[in-house]
């Protein structure tokens, strides 16, 4: 951890968590997007069974092999996601949500299956589907298809290729729903400040604000399993900050952080310093 010295204000905009049972908080009905595939990496996905998955034009595809699929390294419980797919002729594969790793995609996960006849000519479907409580909907290019029980309450996001011809996925993001804020914009109730510190924290103008440092402020309440969103501006060059996730309360600095610092070797922004803004310091540093 490098010494977190801000010199000027950083503004937490708006900060949402996925979590059940929070007592008093009030429910958001979306979050922000979140980009599953970034265009260029298998980052973020696992490959599973005998097919073969990889990057080819900028696109999450099959590369061979017979029977398998691409799954999210993470699970969601409810969510809206949408995604640009094609499959080529004669081929039977398509998406899973809320997919368990240790079983089929078809064994407790829902599944959009999206087949081209021998003689079709290749086309691109626009795929969205939202999974909410214990019912999955899905559209096809704007059409309503299919509505699924679901019997996993979370679980992974799947591209599976069944019969070994090719599937490829354009972009695919994702929204959570059923957030709780666990900051109201109004004061900072619900938080509590590490004493005996330099940083100043305030709200002002509907912003947790943040002046000097080191400090730390952290919630009352205790989380578990999460999904975290936050909108952060830092007003300075190259300000050192972070959040940290999954310390024990009271104490300074422990945990995972995720880093906060906008800046990177030279002209290269794929040579973060110092992690990154979006990295995990000490353990994954950021891409971009």
């Amino acid at each position: 951890m490098s010494t977190k010295t801000l010199r000027s204000i950083a503004s937490v905009i708006g900060c949402l968590l996925l979590i059940a049972g929070v007592a008093g908080a009030e429910t958001v009905e979306e979050g922000h997007w979140i980009n599953l595939f970034d265009g260029e990496t298998m980052f973020g996905w696992n490959v599973l069974g005998d097919a073969e998955f990889g990057v080819e034009d900028g696109r999450l595809t099959s590369l061979g092999g017979v029977g398998g699929w691409a799954a999210t390294t993470n699970r969601f419980k409810d969510f809206e996601l949408e995604a640009r797919v094609r499959v080529a002729p004669g081929t039977s594969s398509g998406l899973a949500v809320r997919a368990d790793l240790e079983q089929h995609p078809l064994e407790g996960g829902a599944v959009l299956w999206l087949f081209e006849p021998d003689d079709a000519t290749p086309s691109w479907k626009d795929v969205r589907i939202v999974a909410q409580g214990d019912v999955v909907t899905v559209e096809v290019d704007g059409e309503p298809l299919e509505e699924f029980d679901a019997e996993n309450v979370r679980g992974h996001i799947g591209v599976f290729q069944h019969r070994g011809g090719k599937v490829e996925v354009e972009h695919m993001r994702l929204r959570p729903r059923n957030l709780s804020p666990i900051f109201n914009g109004e004061d900072l109730t619900g938080w509590n400040i590490i004493p005996n510190r330099e940083s100043d924290f305030f709200v002002e103008d509907g912003l947790l604000r943040v002046l000097d440092g080191p400090g730390q402020i952290e919630t009352d309440a205790v989380y578990q399993n999460l999904l975290i969103q936050l909108e952060v501006y830092s007003d300075g060059e190259h300000l050192n900050s972070g959040v940290f996730f999954r310390g024990p309360k009271e104490v300074f600095w422990r945990g995972y952080e995720a880093q906060i610092r906008n800046q990177w070797e030279g002209d290269d922004r794929t040579r973060p310093v110092d992690y990154g803004t979006g990295g995990i310091y000490a353990v994954q540093p950021a891409r971009e």
